[in-house]
């Protein structure tokens, strides 16, 4: 594959890298090697020691599989411990629920399973120039979810002290799901959606996920996703 200049050659990119296949995962270092400017300080197929890596390697730009099982809260931990590291997701499901989801992690870029090897390394140095890195349809997706949501008033008091991500675990108890089935949609285990809830029940002093999404859906409008 020929190399691809992107005006951003000055900046090195470290690439800490994380995908399952190894075969994918081989073939894809080495054609980032080829290109000037990369460096893949590391090449690994799970997240047990992702974080270790990170600390010792100190990429400037994760790339992660979000096939990798546990990857989405994963990158919650990374976004916390190593805020200087730009993620670039692939193999995000072209469907917008995963798509919202995934940009919720706080990544700056990511891929479809439709994206290119040329798509990807121009993902990964926008991210190092601050850019959110997606495709046109991607756009619109974030875009038209973000003009869905519409807040009737402010929560109260109780809802406020909420985290983003209790307040997913909410909307999704709200349209019945269960707890496996939240964590099928949020890419996280059972036992940390059972976590989730119960510091949501502390947190809004209720002693059911009904009386829970109850209370929340009367301080949000929520929409349906």
């Amino acid at each position: 594959m020929p190399s691809i200049s992107t005006g951003d050659d000055c900046v090195t990119i470290r690439v800490l890298m994380i995908i399952a296949t190894r075969l994918y995962r081989e073939g894809l270092a080495r054609q980032l090697g080829l290109q000037p400017g990369i460096d893949v300080v590391a090449s690994l197929g799970g997240i047990s020691q992702a974080l270790t890596e990170c600390q010792r390697q100190q990429p400037n730009i994760l790339l992660i599989d979000l096939a990798v099982p546990g990857s989405r809260e994963f990158l919650f931990d990374v976004k916390a411990g190593f805020p200087a590291i730009r993620t670039v997701c692939m193999s995000v499901p072209d469907c917008a629920d995963s798509i919202v989801a995934c940009a919720e992690t706080g990544v700056s870029g990511f891929l479809t399973q439709e994206g290119s090897v040329e798509e990807l390394i121009e993902a990964m140095h926008g991210a190092l120039r601050g850019q959110f890195a997606c495709s046109p349809d991607v756009t619109a997706v974030l875009v038209q979810r973000l003009s869905s949501y519409s807040v009737s008033q402010a929560p109260n008091d109780l809802v406020a002290t909420l985290t983003e991500r209790e307040l997913q675990v909410v909307r999704l108890i709200d349209r019945g799901l269960t707890n496996k089935a939240i964590a099928t949609r949020l890419m996280i285990s059972v036992p940390t959606v059972k976590n989730h809830v119960h510091h949501i029940l502390d947190k809004l002093n209720v002693r059911s996920r009904t009386e829970a999404a109850s209370l929340v859906r009367k301080s949000y409008k929520l929409v349906q996703l």
